[in-house]
């Protein structure tokens, strides 16, 4: 199962760079319906780069929902982190957006993740 796993988060990547996000989507959604109780471990990157795709789409709620999923598996996820503060972002929620980039930079401190904390604190 995890061979397959894989080739659906590979699948889902390769659409995402396409900009494909209905495959996209498809893609992570069948993988994580493969492996609901995370057996693999790999639903912290599956939440995450479907939230991705619903970033992208300006589905924030429902990025911000798989984001928190990613989270809530794995809460030391950089990615996921970052991708919550963008959905924050996309409704507004600015001091929501400052924690997740606050907790982004502890994790992984980078030029970055440096600006996206200073542009948000200053919205």
């Amino acid at each position: 199962m995890e061979t397959q796993l894989t080739h659906l988060k590979d699948r889902g990547n390769a659409a995402f760079q396409k900009r494909d996000l209905k495959a996209a989507l498809a893609a992570y959604s069948e993988a994580l319906s493969l492996d609901p109780t995370n057996t693999h471990s790999m639903n912290h990157i599956l939440y995450s780069n479907r939230a991705a795709v619903f970033l992208l789409a300006r589905s924030y709620t429902k990025a911000q929902a798989d984001a928190q999923k990613s989270l809530q598996l794995k809460p030391d996820f950089p990615r996921a982190h970052e991708r919550l503060g963008k959905a924050y972002e996309g409704v507004d929620e600015w001091d929501k957006a400052v924690e997740c980039y606050r907790r982004l930079h502890e994790l992984q401190p980078t030029e970055e993740s440096t600006t996206l904390l200073q542009n948000a604190e200053r919205e």
